[in-house]
């Protein structure tokens, strides 16, 4: 038993206000800081249409910065009123509300100005200001005085719900009309009745509503300053904290400074203890309680959860139901479990099982918790009492359960024991590996599944053999190779689906009985293309109340994520409902999927910056399904948004194809054809009519459809071939239910990156002799000439621009743009570049007030938005390539191309293509950008491409008895790579061909120097 409760310093931590402490003014509109919650505040933004707006949660959730937030948007007169104890009686309440009402002034003005003069308004009569407020009719009057209608936020409202004030708030409510519109605070739900047909139903948000998300705690842990935690660190953190802001905040106090191993030990010390929250608990939640029920909630906290049979049983009362309700009206970290049911805030039992065990001893709070298990045993709730066997640590009392259990071992949802329990408080061998493989399980990491239970073997207890074969199930639809070919279970009906003909594998699972049958067609139809019946078949799966949690959250997260390309409001909260149920479940693997798509709906800047570390994340922990599917979404908005990304395609179709998901690559190809299509791509005819063939092999009717639409789109097609495709792709997209048609998101005609290039520069048809681009003799009458490689540089109409003019961000935007000459750059990535540490608001400015000054050094004297140089394309920028104008860059990856066309049908051709690219690359791309991440990436390919280059060319120069050319050669490409082995070889052979021995030994001797710095023992070759 607990007979005294802690206490410490009362922590400071931003949102969470300890009661006893005036932290804000009363009457004025409290200042914010912390994490901006936009999803939130975009809905109490009904309140301007419902004049009635509810925030109920417990301390420390944040309810008085997301209310302060919203009304610093609000626009008119804002009136702040805090209540507190005070304000219980009637008369003291109305006038505190006058008082705040009389205080009230638009936000933004200065501190403590009042709203006197109103603006005058036709029939009504102004009143002079009031003096003393007796009644609501008095609030009312001030209220009208008002210039504007006025938002009256009352926080702390839980101080007189249940008083007779709260009579007078109700009449307050009730006549609220245009010019009054109302938002409430409180850690309790008020007894209004708000039902009553004069007034719209509210706007209404809960602790639930306003739990952290991951992507809440990541941007909170940023404001410390310290190195940034591993995301699942952050994921750990938000699910042991239940993302209460309150204890999220407490935790990152509590590492503040320390070493990053000392850090991550306390990350994975979480499921243990709460310390980090004990003194706030203690001042803010427990110190407050009768000592009675301080030892009541000390004694119950054994319970995951509690009901008045638990308690009645563990105790030896009869008083259990009027003990919890008393209970959770003291203490709103007891939340409604359903079924009559409450559970403990996760933090507060492990805070209260701790104390238990610092103040009773080990063996004591053991003792409890085996008692409390033995009248989990009566009840029946097995998979609990296993539970806190083990938090118990009576290692041969849970092996005796387990024996007795069988395959109880999983629950009829799915669920094993184990799940909610940390892996290293586990105790029998075999379990904690079952409990590992559940781990990697519900973390995506499904290959790694196949290994553990590989490890474990075959098991004579029926629940091992439970456990285990609910995981192989669980993860066999999306190893990369399936354990059998059972074709006709749910879960390898899935992968096929995944691989071809996804029609027929979803006609397979049709024939499935149960939840895993409609989730396997669901997602059959789905790959295929026909969103019309996959939404319904998944919405069956998601609704069934036989499906187990995992299964039926994957469905609803099918439905409403994968079969919608559109961001609304509804879908982006069904989305995040699909989230907070998986992280509750443990399904961090779905809870990321959701995060992801709920990301890549937002839209913004900063959101795809967000997607892009989460597909590193999953790439990382190895959730290879996890990083295509939300590659796959954010591609997919994109497209939808209008950006043309044949690359972002190209990676996709790679990525599915190492997963061995063809069906998926199939999507891949016919997109990436459709978006290289639309940017005039080289080769893009071919890749279209390749993707047709690929689809059409694959039996994919929604890819199919796509590449019908793509080849309809081609330039190369007449007009009365291309209406035939098109009617190929609309009459199959009817046929196969096919929603969502990327074909008709995009321009109607195709949008070519290189506006007004010659129409030899477009592509080389296969049935003409490859030609190369000519060389800048002509380049001072060039209308724009671009040089990256070695030094950059650019001239318009012979003029050298001076980039002196330009602030240093400015020049990077040129550069950037004059990488990617000819071809349009989405603004985003021009904001992720070069300014990823600000708001999008702010980094479109910057971006805005750069392009500006590009466009007036380029062309002086002609008004920035009439460039015709710098042209803006939708939500890109482009540097305009015309006819007579030169690219480094665009040129040489044209001669690379030629020469990769041309390498076994015109040998001349291809010898000229590799001098040709050689002459254009003089160096280094961009060097004055030295590391920038946005540069690193194209300056390796280009110096790797350019190494290639000139080791082809010197083979071309041996072969033709050319060896001094050769050794040039292989010199050359060696300067840009001198880890290439085959260069090494090359010079060395060229060496000694042409007599020059003595530089053969040099370039051996450099060669074995060259294989010593990365530990290989090979001899070089020797010359004779």
């Amino acid at each position: 038993m607990l007979r005294n409760v802690r206490t410490g310093r009362r922590p400071v931590a931003e949102g969470v206000r300890i009661d006893g402490r005036e932290t804000v003014s009363t009457t004025r509109v409290p200042q914010t800081w912390g994490v901006p919650r936009s999803t939130l505040l975009r809905s109490l933004d009904g309140i301007k249409a419902t004049r009635l707006g509810l925030v109920v949660a417990w301390a420390g959730t944040g309810k008085t910065t997301l209310m302060a937030r919203w009304a610093r948007t609000h626009g008119g007169p804002v009136a702040w009123c805090r209540l507190t104890r005070s304000e219980a009686d009637p008369l003291t309440l109305i006038r505190a509300i006058a008082t705040a009402v009389r205080a009230a002034r638009p936000i933004g003005g200065p501190e403590g100005a009042v709203a006197t003069a109103p603006a005058k308004r036709t029939g009504r009569a102004t009143r002079p200001p009031m003096t003393e407020a007796t009644g609501v009719a008095d609030v009312l009057d001030a209220v009208d005085h008002q210039a504007a209608p006025l938002l009256l936020v009352l926080d702390d409202v839980h101080h007189v719900v249940g008083t007779p004030a709260e009579a007078e708030l109700e009449t307050l409510i009730l006549s609220t009309s245009d010019r009054l519109r109302i938002l409430i605070g409180s850690r309790t739900m008020p007894t209004l009745n708000l039902t009553r047909s004069e007034i719209p139903a509210p706007v209404l948000l809960t602790g639930a509503d306003l739990r952290f998300r991951v992507w809440d705690t990541e941007a909170l842990l940023r404001t410390a300053g310290d190195e940034p935690l591993p995301h699942d660190d952050v994921v750990t953190i938000t699910r042991e904290t239940e993302g209460w802001a309150a204890a999220v905040r407490l935790f990152q106090r509590a590492i503040e400074g320390r070493l990053p191993a000392e850090r991550r030990r306390a990350v994975h010390a979480l499921p243990v203890h709460a310390d980090y929250a004990r003194a706030y608990l203690d001042a803010t939640m427990l110190q407050a309680l009768p000592p009675p029920q301080r030892q009541f909630l000390a004694d119950v906290a054994v319970f995951e959860d509690l009901s008045a049979a638990r308690v009645d049983a563990l105790r030896g009362t009869d008083t259990g139901h009027e003990d919890l309700q008393a209970a959770a009206r003291s203490l709103p970290l007891l939340i409604d479990a359903g079924n009559g049911r409450l559970r403990m805030h996760r933090v507060l039992r492990r805070h209260l099982l701790a104390a238990a065990r610092a103040e009773l001893g080990p063996e004591r709070a053991a003792a409890d918790l085996s008692r409390a298990a033995a009248v989990l045993r009566t009840e029946g709730a097995t998979h609990e009492a296993m539970r806190a066997l083990c938090l118990a640590e009576d290692w041969r009392s849970l092996t005796e359960v387990l024996e007795d259990v069988g395959t109880g071992s999983v629950d009829g949802r799915g669920r094993l024991w184990t799940d909610p329990l940390p892996v290293d408080r586990i105790g029998p061998p075999p379990w904690r590996t079952i409990a590992r493989a559940r781990a990697a399980h519900l973390d995506g990491r499904f290959d790694h599944v196949r290994n553990l239970l590989d490890d474990l073997g075959d098991s004579s207890s029926a629940a091992e053999r439970a456990a285990t074969r609910a995981i192989a199930v669980s993860a066999g639809a999306w190893v990369t190779t399936p354990a059998s070919d059972r074709a006709e279970s749910w879960e390898l009906c899935i992968r096929e689906a995944t691989r071809r003909d996804p029609l027929l594998a979803a006609r397979r699972a049709a024939r499935q009985r149960g939840p895993g049958g409609a989730l396997a067609e669901g997602i059959g139809l789905l790959i295929a293309g026909d969103q019309r019946t996959a939404t319904d078949v998944l919405h069956q799966c998601a609704s069934d109340p036989e499906a187990p949690d995992e299964m039926a959250l994957a469905a609803r997260l099918a439905e409403v994520a994968m079969a919608s390309t559109r961001p609304t409001l509804p879908t982006l909260a069904a989305i995040d409902r699909v989230y907070v149920a998986a992280e509750q479940a443990g399904a961090t693997w779905l809870a990321r999927l959701a995060h992801g798509a709920i990301i890549c709906f937002d839209g913004d800047e900063r959101s795809h910056r967000r997607a892009h570390t989460l597909i590193r994340h999953c790439d990382r922990i190895g959730d290879a399904w996890g990083a295509a599917i939300i590659s796959w979404s954010l591609s997919l908005f994109c497209l939808r948004a209008g950006g043309v990304h044949p690359q972002e395609w190209e990676d996709l179709g790679l990525r599915f194809r190492t997963l061995g998901a063809t069906a998926l690559e199939a999507w891949s190809r016919s997109l990436y054809a459709l978006t290289a299509t639309s940017a005039r791509l080289p080769d893009a005819a071919a890749d279209a009519v390749a993707a047709e063939s690929f689809a059409r092999t694959l039996a994919v009717p929604g890819a199919l459809a796509t590449a019908y639409a793509t080849l309809a789109r081609d330039g190369a097609a007449d007009g009365a071939h291309a209406g035939e495709m098109m009617h190929l792709a609309t009459s199959t997209a009817d046929a196969e239910g096919l929603l969502a048609r990327p074909w008709e998101w995009l321009a109607p005609e195709p949008v070519d990156p290189f506006p007004g290039r010659p129409a030899d520069r477009a592509a080389t048809p296969a049935s003409e002799p490859a030609t190369v681009a000519p060389d800048r003799s002509a380049a001072q009458t060039a209308e724009l000439d671009v040089r990256c490689f070695g030094a950059f540089s650019i001239t318009v109409r012979g003029r050298s621009v001076d980039l002196g003019q330009m602030r240093p961000r400015a020049r990077a935007v040129l550069r950037i743009l004059s990488l990617s000459a000819g071809r349009p750059v989405h603004r985003e990535r021009l904001a992720e570049a070069l300014w990823r540490d600000l708001d999008p608001a702010a980094a479109m400015h910057n971006l805005q007030v750069s392009v500006s000054t590009i466009r007036r050094c380029l062309e002086p004297g002609r008004p920035a938005r009439s460039s015709t140089l710098l042209v803006r394309d939708g939500e890109a920028y482009a540097l305009h390539l015309r006819s007579n104008s030169r690219c480094d860059v665009v040129e040489f990856e044209e001669a690379i191309r030629t020469a990769n066309r041309t390498r076994a049908t015109d040998p001349v051709a291809h010898a000229a293509a590799l001098r040709r690219a050689l002459d254009l690359y003089g160096g280094d791309l961009l060097p004055e950008d030295g590391p920038a991440e946005w540069v690193i990436g194209p300056r390796d390919r280009y110096r790797g491409q350019a190494a290639e280059a000139a080791a082809a060319l010197g083979t071309v120069e041996l072969a033709a008895g050319n060896p001094e050319a050769a050794a040039h050669a292989a010199n050359r490409s060696i300067e840009f790579d001198s880890f290439r082995d085959a260069s090494w070889q090359l010079l060395i052979d060229a060496l000694t061909r042409a007599g020059a021995t003595a530089e053969a030994r040099r370039a051996q001797r450099h060669y074995a120097e060259m294989l010593a710095t990365l530990g290989v023992p090979t001899e070089p070759t020797r010359a004779p």
